[in-house]
């Protein structure tokens, strides 16, 4: 019997560990007024099959406008709920599993507020990511937000 518990402990702990994904957002220098295109990136999944985010922005000073999935996300179908300013849940899902490292998953496009007069950083928060394959097994996942740099637009002199 103990034998057995081991065995099931360290199955558990290797499997909890094994599927671990991290999601990212590099850091990016835009200037007042001008639109962005922000990736959001995987580094490694194998059989990615349903995707849900919940995520945070200033809507202050970032309009969001589009979310468009990546070559590597087209068989996936994809619903982006905006309706309230400054939060995102963007949804992925298909019947088959995607496969890839480090590739971006969709582009989430922004206006950045015109008139801004003094370098500022804006990061994205996340509340909540699920992610799991097309057998319904969730993965693990992690994530690395960078800041969005906004410069001062240069002025046409």
């Amino acid at each position: 019997m103990y034998k057995s518990l081991v065995v099931t402990v360290m199955f558990l702990l290797i499997t909890a560990t094994g599927n671990t994904v991290e999601l990212s957002i590099p850091s990016q220098e835009v200037e007042s007024g001008q639109s962005v295109s922000i990736p959001l990136i995987i580094d490694a999944v194998d059989n990615l099959a349903g995707f849900r985010i919940f995520a945070k922005y200033d809507h202050k000073i970032l309009t969001f406008k589009t979310a468009t999935k990546t070559r590597q996300t087209s068989s996936l179908m994809h619903i982006v709920n905006s309706e309230i300013p400054g939060e995102l849940v963007i949804v992925l899902a298909g019947a088959k599993g995607i496969t890839g490292k480090n590739f971006t998953i969709m582009n989430l496009t922004f206006q950045v507020l015109t008139g801004i007069k003094k370098m500022i950083k804006t990061e994205f928060k996340i509340n909540k990511i699920e992610m799991m394959d097309d057998k319904i097994k969730f993965f693990k996942c992690g994530y690395q937000l960078k800041p969005l740099i906004i410069k001062p637009a240069k002025s046409k002199d």
